[in-house]
C-alpha cells in the first residue's frame, strides 16, 4: 500500500529485524485467486544453533479493516466480514433464528449451500450439547448472555451432513441491528478438530516421552535451579523410597546427608556443581543420597544443561551404585579366595603355580632363581593335641614371621596343609 515493491520492502524489513531485533509493519498478501489479505507482521530476531534467524508472526487484519468501515454501511460490513472471515460465521436474530452464514460455515458442515445451512442449522448441530442441554434451548441461553454482556465464548458440537461430529469454539458477539432497537448476534466459529487432533498427538508424544523416562533405569530429576525441582521419573521415586513427585519436590534436601563423602557441605557442593554445568554444559561426579529409610545411597550423577523456549534448566541423571559396590566387593572377595590363602595370607596353590609357570616360560638360558619347599614338622601333633584352632594360629604366626623376613620380590605360597613354597 505504500508503493514500495514487495520484494524490496521485504528485504528492508528483514534487514531491520536482524539489526534491531524487531520490526513491525503492515503488509498486503494475496491469495492465489488474487484476494487481498491485509496483515500486520512482526519480525523478531532469535538465537538458533549458534546463529540468528528471524521469525515472522503474521496477524490477519482483514476483520479489523472491515470493522473500521462500520460507519459507512452496517450491512456492507456484515457481508464483507462474514465472507472474508477464515472462520465459520453464523448470524442470529435475537430470538435465535439463523438468517445468514458464510461459505466457511457451508464448507465446515459439508452442506450443499448457504440455504442448506440456514434451513437445517439445528439438524447440523448435535441434538444435545456436551452438558446435556438441547441445542435449540442452549442457543437461546447463550444469546441471552451475549445480549447482557456483549460477548459469550463457549464450546459447541456441530454435525456434518454425514453425521460426523465437529467440536467447535464459538465467540458470540452482540451487534446493534440497523434501524432497530434490538441486536443481531454473530457467532465466529472455529473448527477444533485439527487442534484437538494435534493436542491428542501431543498428549501421545508426551505419554511416550514419560513412558521412556519412567522406563529409564536411571533416576531422572529436572531442575529449574539448584533449589527447585520441576519434575522427576518413577526411578527417582524408587531411589528415594517415596510414592509421589511432591514428596521429592518438597523434601529433596532430606534425601541427602549434610556433608558429602569428601567433607564438603551438600548444599555448597550442589551450588558448585550447578555453576559448573552452566559453564561447561555438563558434568559428572559421585554423590551420596539418603533414602526414606535413612540408608546411604552412593550414586553417580550426570548433570546436563538444557534450554527450552528460552528457559534454562538442568537434567540430573543419577545411577544407584549400591549394586555395583556390592558386585565389586563380591569380586574382591572372590579374588581373595582364588589368589590368596585366607588363613595365612600366602598365595594360594593355584595362583602360585600360575605365577611360576609364567616365570619359567619367560626364563632365558642364563637366568636363574631359587625355589624352596617348606614343611612344618610335627604339625599334626599340634592339631591333635591342642585342636585345629591352635593349629591355625600356629600357621598364621609362623607364616607371618617368614613373610616379614622375605625380601620385597620374594613370594610365598601354600601348597598343602603345612607345606609352603618360597620363590626367591
Amino acid at each position: 500500500p505504500d508503493g514500495i515493491p514487495s520484494d524490496v520492502k521485504a528485504l528492508r524489513c528483514i534487514t531491520e529485524a536482524f539489526e534491531n531485533g524487531r520490526c513491525v509493519f503492515e503488509w498486503l498478501h494475496c491469495k492465489l485467486n488474487g484476494e487481498q489479505i491485509w496483515a500486520e507482521i512482526t519480525l523478531v530476531r532469535i538465537e538458533y544453533q549458534g546463529d540468528y534467524i528471524v521469525l515472522g508472526f503474521t496477524r490477519d487484519m482483514r476483520q479489523q479493516m472491515a470493522l473500521k468501515q462500520v460507519e459507512k454501511s452496517f450491512s456492507d460490513r456484515i457481508i464483507k466480514t462474514i465472507d472474508a472471515m477464515p472462520l465459520a460465521c453464523f448470524v442470529f436474530s435475537g430470538n435465535g433464528t439463523l438468517f445468514d452464514c458464510n461459505q466457511e460455515a457451508v464448507t465446515m458442515l459439508e452442506a450443499d449451500n448457504k440455504d442448506d445451512v440456514l434451513h437445517n442449522f439445528y439438524q447440523l448441530s448435535a441434538e444435545y450439547q456436551s452438558d446435556g442441554s438441547r441445542s435449540d434451548a442452549k442457543v437461546l441461553q447463550y444469546i441471552d448472555v451475549a445480549r447482557r454482556e456483549g460477548k459469550q465464548i463457549f464450546e459447541w458440537l456441530h454435525c456434518t451432513k454425514n453425521g460426523d461430529v465437529v467440536p467447535s469454539e464459538v465467540i458470540l458477539v452482540r451487534i446493534d441491528a440497523p434501524e432497530s432497537d434490538d441486536y443481531i448476534f454473530v457467532g465466529y466459529t472455529r473448527d477444533m478438530r485439527s487442534q484437538i487432533a494435534a493436542e491428542q498427538e501431543k498428549a501421545k508424544a508426551e505419554g511416550r516421552i514419560n513412558a521412556m523416562l519412567n522406563a529409564m533405569p536411571l533416576a531422572c530429576l529436572l531442575w529449574k535451579d539448584e533449589t527447585h525441582i520441576i519434575d522427576c521419573n518413577s526411578e527417582a521415586l524408587k531411589l528415594f523410597g517415596v510414592t509421589s513427585e511432591q514428596d521429592v519436590k518438597r523434601s529433596f534436601i532430606e534425601f541427602q546427608p549434610e556433608f558429602q563423602p569428601d567433607g564438603i557441605k551438600t548444599v555448597e557442593k550442589m551450588r558448585m556443581k550447578f555453576q559448573e554445568v552452566y559453564q561447561s554444559g555438563q558434568c559428572s561426579f559421585e554423590w551420596m543420597y539418603v533414602n526414606d529409610k535413612q540408608e546411604m545411597i552412593p550414586s553417580e550423577v550426570k548433570l546436563v544443561h538444557i534450554n527450552t523456549f528460552g528457559e534454562d534448566m538442568v537434567v540430573a541423571y543419577s545411577r544407584d551404585l549400591r549394586e555395583l559396590h556390592n558386585t565389586l566387593a563380591i569380586n574382591s572377595r572372590l579374588k581373595q579366595l582364588v589368589y590368596y590363602d585366607l588363613l595365612t595370607g600366602a598365595a594360594s596353590r593355584s595362583s602360585f603355580l600360575e605365577v611360576m609357570e609364567r616365570k619359567l616360560d619367560k626364563m632365558q638360558l642364563d637366568s636363574n632363581f631359587v625355589l624352596c619347599m617348606l614343611d612344618f614338622d610335627n604339625f599334626k601333633m599340634v592339631n591333635d593335641t591342642y585342636g585345629h584352632s591352635a593349629g591355625d594360629l600356629t600357621l598364621q604366626k609362623i607364616v607371618s614371621r617368614i613373610i616379614s623376613l622375605l625380601p620385597p620380590q620374594a613370594m610365598i605360597g601354600r601348597y598343602g596343609g603345612d607345606e609352603f613354597f618360597i620363590q626367591l
